[in-house]
């Protein structure tokens, strides 16, 4: 996971502010999935930890930048 993480922050990846996605954004990666809002990460899910990001929530990977 550790690696995974680090990997896509060093993309210096871009999220969208709380009035774009008030219901936050989600990154899925292969072994956990994130969920934020604005620049904070709130959340972490893992296969010991599982949950779904929140409905209504963009996904990054989808997202396109203004």
């Amino acid at each position: 996971m550790a690696m995974e993480w680090s990997a896509w922050l060093e993309t210096q990846p871009e999220a969208p502010d709380p009035d774009e996605a008030p219901q936050g954004w989600h990154k899925f990666f292969d072994s956990f999935t994130i969920c934020g809002e604005g620049e904070c990460i709130k959340t972490l899910f893992t296969i010991y930890a599982p949950g779904k990001p929140r409905r209504g929530s963009i996904d990054l990977d989808k997202w396109r930048k203004r």
